[in-house]
């Protein structure tokens, strides 16, 4: 986990210093962000389901030149899976019976991505986002339900650390002083959602966004 962490500590510093290299304030763009989608997880040992994803935050950009900008971003995320029929048992330790299961993890998290905008003339401006984010667990929990009830758990076995890949394709639209972003972006993990197994949180986020 060390050199991941190292890794994204170096990505931000030389994002930071290559942005700073020729300073523009009247280059730095600041937003707001937020979203929803499709979260589930890959090399479960069992079949998964996907539960619904949420995404709420800020953005801070740096204009490089006319086609690349730096961005670091600020965000809250709900990602997690559902599995069906999960074995409860009793105080005695017996199998009671089945019922589903739906885990909850939510991240403060930090994307830092490069953004490429061909240098089009017009309102509409396309552009492409690739990176990478960290987060952070601040909100885990899963829950037992079936037809009739659902009941919340502490989840103590999530890790801590959510590190992974970022892609995203999206569109600025000229609005006022400002830009309305829409942005199609898939997160994936690389690091195991849960301690000592396999699982990685797949998210396909659909985003939008003002900036100016």
């Amino acid at each position: 986990m060390h050199k991941y962490i190292v890794l994204a500590v170096s990505i931000l510093l030389l994002a930071a210093s290559t942005a700073t290299a020729q300073w523009k304030p009247a280059e730095l763009k600041l937003g707001l962000k937020a979203g929803a989608g499709i979260s589930d997880v890959a090399y479960h040992k069992r079949s998964t389901d996907s539960r619904t994803a949420y995404a709420v935050g800020g953005i801070l950009n740096y204009k490089q030149n006319k086609w690349v900008s730096f961005q670091m971003e600020l965000l809250y995320t709900i990602k997690g899976y559902r599995l069906k029929d999960v074995v409860v048992r009793d105080t005695a330790g017996e199998i009671a019976g089945t019922t589903n299961a739906e885990f909850i993890l939510g991240y403060a998290e930090i994307p830092v991505l490069a953004k490429f905008t061909p240098p089009v003339k017009g309102k509409y401006r396309p552009y492409v986002l690739a990176g990478g984010f960290m987060g952070i667990s601040v909100n885990d929990k899963y829950r037992l339900s079936n037809e009739t009830v659902a009941v919340d758990f502490g989840l103590e076995n999530a890790e801590t650390v959510d590190m992974g890949a970022t892609l995203a394709v999206g569109v600025d639209i000229k609005a006022g002083d400002g830009w309305v972003s829409f942005e199609t972006r898939f997160d994936s993990s690389l690091l195991p959602a849960i301690k000592d197994e396999d699982q990685k949180s797949q998210v396909l986020f659909f985003q939008f966004g003002y900036w100016w």
